[in-house]
């Protein structure tokens, strides 16, 4: 928000000043500077910063969200200890609280899905005072990185990267749920599929350093062979018959060679 928004806000704050609840100004140097969001809502953060030292009188103060419209509100609920110089707020949903990696939030919980991740449109305002708008596909949900407004002072500038969630006493965390990725999901995708299929086609053989698990190596074992196959397998979808047919599994190859061998042995014997 510019410095005449700032301005405007402040004198609509303190004309509307009432006796039972008195308006304060030290508030209104806060800004939006980070936001995290899984695929599905349930673990969310929104941190704010500020650089001047007397910002304390945040009770009963808004954050509100709003997603293609939908509007979901978030009171505050206490004041903050002087100096503010350089301090961070954090607000988050429960599901964050509960992660390895995160740090205790400044606020009770968000609720979750305090802003639909995956809307056209987000925007997030906090006191009436900053708002940062920005796309849902431009919200990075793989669980691993955040929204950061570089420039949270003047001209929004978000960029993506590692989240670093930081609390008022200074604690940084970092939450990674980001979804395992699946052994036999050989191009990472996401999904274990026909397309994993062809990677181990074209791998197969590949031994030693060659035999990475972009090449197919499912189980880790320095080589791409039938246990891959049967690793992909058991992680996706149901391949062809045909391909099943062409490629017995490890047990019924012991007992073709033993059976094989046994039938050397009598037709050598006869002769």
């Amino acid at each position: 928000m510019n410095a005449f928004s700032r301005a405007l806000a402040l004198v609509a704050c303190l004309l509307v000043t009432t006796a039972a609840r008195p308006c304060f100004a030290a508030f209104h140097l806060w800004d939006i500077k980070e936001v995290f969001s899984n695929q599905d809502g349930t673990v969310q953060f929104i941190e704010l910063f500020t650089t001047a030292s007397g910002e304390t009188q945040l009770d009963d103060h808004k954050l509100t969200a709003t997603s293609d419209g939908n509007v979901v509100t978030f009171t505050l609920d206490h004041n903050v200890a002087s100096p503010t110089t350089n301090k961070h707020l954090l607000l988050a949903t429960a599901g964050f609280a509960a992660l390895a990696g995160s740090v205790a939030p400044d606020y009770t919980p968000l609720p979750a899905n305090f802003f639909n991740p995956n809307a056209a449109s987000i925007s997030i305002n906090f006191a009436g005072v900053d708002t940062l708008t920005f796309a849902g596909s431009a919200l990075p949900k793989d669980g691993i990185n955040s929204l950061t407004d570089q420039s949270p002072a003047g001209v929004q500038n978000l960029v993506a990267g590692t989240n670093s969630p930081t609390n008022f006493a200074g604690a940084v965390g970092s939450i990674n749920v980001s979804a395992p990725v699946e052994s036999g999901d050989f191009n990472s995708d996401g999904a274990v599929n026909g397309l994993d299929l062809a990677i181990w086609k074209t791998g197969f053989g590949a031994t030693g350093t060659a035999a990475t698990k972009g090449a197919g190596n499912a189980d880790g074992d320095g080589d791409v062979d039938g246990r891959d196959f049967l690793v992909w397998q058991r992680g996706g979808s149901p391949p062809a018959i045909a391909a099943v047919a062409s490629i017995p599994e490890p047990a019924s190859l012991a007992l073709f060679g033993f059976a094989s061998l046994s039938a050397m042995l009598q037709v050598r014997n006869r002769h």
